[in-house]
């Protein structure tokens, strides 16, 4: 998902089961608050951030957690996938969801959504065993 709208609709969907989520990408100047409220209201444990607007998406968790007086997820940033999938294979309990749903598009740090995905999945294989 490439929109913070599309991300909501993901989550909402896995609800209970989402425990990692990957977001950020290039930053189009989109609303990540009501985003940010859904995250500290389902309790989602880890967060991976991409550059650009994960630094955006993370200061909206930020206030979002300060307002329902909650914890805020554990986090990584990263321009790396395979260091965001090695993050999420760490963190990420078995039975639960890792989830990508950037909320942005690609294009900070992949050629696009395809090379996103590849990479991801290329990344995924390399734990499955």
């Amino acid at each position: 998902s490439t929109t913070p709208e599309s991300t909501l609709a993901a989550i909402e969907t896995l609800e209970d089961k989402l425990e990692t989520i990957i977001l950020g990408g290039q930053d189009r100047g989109y609303n990540f608050k009501d985003l940010a409220k859904k995250i500290i209201k389902l309790n989602i444990k880890n967060i991976v951030l991409f550059p650009d607007s994960g630094s955006k998406i993370w200061d909206n968790i930020k206030l979002e957690a300060k307002k329902q007086n909650k914890k805020l997820p554990q986090k990584i940033n990263t321009s790396s996938m395979a260091m965001a999938i090695k993050f999420a294979y760490q963190e990420t309990s078995a039975g639960k969801i890792c989830l990508l749903s950037t909320a942005s598009p690609s294009y900070s740090i992949f050629k696009n959504f395809e090379d996103k995905g590849n990479q991801f999945q290329k990344n995924i294989k390399k734990y499955k065993a």
